[in-house]
């Protein structure tokens, strides 16, 4: 048994089902994807018009019949987020199953709204993408990351991140000389299979590696968010790491 699978049988068995069915859906025929898509949609719709008071209200008179009339939804917006957020709670969701989150504040301002904690998606697709990198789940993942409220985790979400997921957390606050010298040393310690950054955090840290010619770690990739990636830090990270560097949006 691979680690991806006895970690996943162990302690999350539904993420794992669920990412072996979403690895199946890249191989399918375009009808039968469009086919899926289609029925998802109208599953979203039906829960939205019967649990979610603002989609109640806003869709009550709009007609949808397939995932071609997604045009006649009104965009929603942050501010109508920030008006509406407890009428965007789904009503057949435990008041204790929700958890208010926020994107990072990258923009200057982080963004609150509700998640369902038992929510799986985000994980399971985010993964799949890690994945086309060449990583696994279960090897040696490295995060140069940027959003303060990932590091505030209890003691237990620290050691499980640790030593059962192999995830070590860097932050790409304040990256001094002395910390980026330390952070080179851990890096070809852990030998990571695959590094997650914000793009400002692995420019700094390439520009620092490539000037002062350090001999560093190779992963199977390189896996920016959280930030616009422009061509000259994607150039200046794959020199440094002499690896394909990867960006991408967000999936909260």
């Amino acid at each position: 048994m691979n680690a991806e699978k006895y970690l996943m049988c162990v302690f999350r068995y539904k993420t794992y089902k669920a990412r072996q069915q979403s690895m199946k859906y890249q191989y399918l025929k375009k009808e039968d994807i469009l086919r899926i898509q289609n029925q998802k949609f109208l599953k979203l719709i039906a829960q939205a018009k019967k649990h979610v008071p603002y989609y109640r209200d806003i869709l009550q008179d709009i007609e949808i019949e397939s995932i071609k009339d997604i045009g006649k939804i009104p965009f929603l917006t942050k501010p109508i987020v920030k008006k509406h957020i407890t009428k965007i709670k789904a009503e057949n969701i435990k008041e204790d199953d929700f958890k208010l989150d926020s994107t990072s504040g990258s923009t200057g301002e982080s963004f609150y709204f509700y998640r369902d904690k038992k929510i799986i998606v985000a994980g399971v697709y985010g993964s799949r993408g890690d994945m086309m990198t060449g990583w696994k789940p279960g090897e040696p993942l490295v995060y140069l990351w940027g959003a303060k409220r990932d590091f505030a985790l209890s003691l237990k979400k620290k050691l499980k991140r640790r030593f059962i997921y192999q995830s070590y957390m860097l932050s790409s606050f304040d990256l001094n000389e002395k910390k980026m010298n330390d952070y080179v040393k851990r890096i070809n310690k852990i030998k990571p299979r695959l590094i997650i950054a914000y793009p400002t955090g692995i420019t700094t840290l390439s520009e620092f590696i490539n000037e002062n010619k350090l001999k560093i770690h190779t992963p199977k990739g390189i896996v920016t968010s959280g930030e616009t990636l422009y061509e000259y830090q994607r150039d200046m990270a794959e020199t440094a790491f002499r690896t394909k560097v990867f960006n991408m949006i967000s999936d909260n």
